[in-house]
């Protein structure tokens, strides 16, 4: 459970708002994630719309050791509602970097999170992630 949260607060928090007091006036990265997001409203959106996350982190018996739990990271992608108003580009690059991120932490070594672009928050969420390593399992 404890590695689960911290892929899942490494994802979230990779997208940094700015320093601006909410509502933001048009759609964020980490917006297009899910919605709404405490403390960080768009104008763009209406206060009663929502956005469910399409990742799904779940735990569950290890299928070749029952004794053991296994967590699981499942995306099952799908374009935000019409009301949303989606901007493709924008939904599609941040999934690529969630993604990206995902792929970095299958790496045994030499993760150095470049899809981070922001050096400071990079360097608060590498020490955590380096403790996690994901592994690609077919289904």
């Amino acid at each position: 459970m404890r590695d689960l949260a911290i892929v899942k607060i490494g994802l979230r928090t990779q997208f940094l708002f700015p320093n601006s007091p909410p509502p933001h006036p048009s759609p964020l990265e980490r917006h297009w994630l899910s919605y709404p997001i405490t403390r960080h409203t768009t104008k763009a959106w209406k206060g009663n719309m929502r956005l469910p996350n399409s990742i799904r982190f779940k735990v569950r018996p290890d299928g070749a050791e029952p004794t053991k739990l296994r967590g699981v990271i499942l995306h099952l992608p799908c374009l935000p509602p019409a009301d949303f108003r989606p901007d493709w580009k924008a939904v599609e690059r941040t999934w690529r970097q969630v993604h990206a991120l995902l792929d970095q932490l299958s790496a045994a070594s030499n993760r150095s999170y470049p899809m981070i672009s922001n050096t400071a928050r990079r360097d608060a969420l590498k020490p955590q992630l380096d403790k996690v390593t994901l592994e690609r399992i077919s289904e």
